[in-house]
């Protein structure tokens, strides 16, 4: 059993330590795993409550230590390349949507896109109804495709209001010649 000890300098020494006073002897850790465990579902729940604060704080926090994190992720990533590459694989096969959704951006970036914006094909599709602008005919889900107006190629954007749905065998087929039909669509 350990006892308080009388000089001023061992005192401080005893307060400023490690162990924990509750107890005489306690060398554990300062809180039980009950109440642990109720802290945690405090937390839990305080997020449940307040999705907007919570989001505002990582925001904030993501933001304040964007190298931190950056230099984390690098050191996870190259500490287990071969763990990382098939949780990058499991996340593209559960979300193909995204996945096309980035390669479009990235595609359109590299046409020279100034602007892009950030959609999905389903939406674009309940939008115009399923129906393809070129022959004005329903569209399937599996021979749909988005068609830009004003081609990445001359110069359009990849945005909502430059794009439209279209049979992929209409928007294969149609070339340059149709150009004039699209530009009285985008206008």
């Amino acid at each position: 059993m350990l006892s308080r000890p009388r000089c001023a300098k061992a005192l401080r020494a005893y307060n400023t330590s490690d162990t924990c006073a509750r107890p005489q002897g306690h060398n554990g850790p300062h809180h039980s795993a009950a109440s642990q465990k109720k802290q945690l579902e405090r937390g839990l729940r305080y997020a449940k409550e307040h999705p907007e604060q919570r989001a505002a704080i990582y925001i904030r926090y993501n933001q304040a230590h964007r190298q931190d994190r950056a230099e984390y992720a690098r050191r996870r990533y190259w500490s287990h390349p071969e763990k990382a590459r098939e949780a990058v694989r499991l996340y593209m096969k559960q979300n193909p949507e995204k996945r096309a959704e980035t390669q479009r951006r990235r595609y359109a970036r590299a046409r020279g896109a100034s602007v892009v914006d950030v959609f999905t094909n389903p939406e674009i599709f309940k939008r115009d109804g399923w129906r393809c602008h070129i022959c004005n005919r329903r569209v399937s889900r599996s021979g749909a495709s988005v068609d830009h107006l004003v081609p990445l190629a001359l110069g359009g954007e990849h945005t909502r209001a430059n794009v439209a749905t279209a049979h992929r065998r209409c928007n294969s087929r149609m070339g340059v010649a149709r150009l004039a039909a699209q530009m009285r669509l985008a206008v």
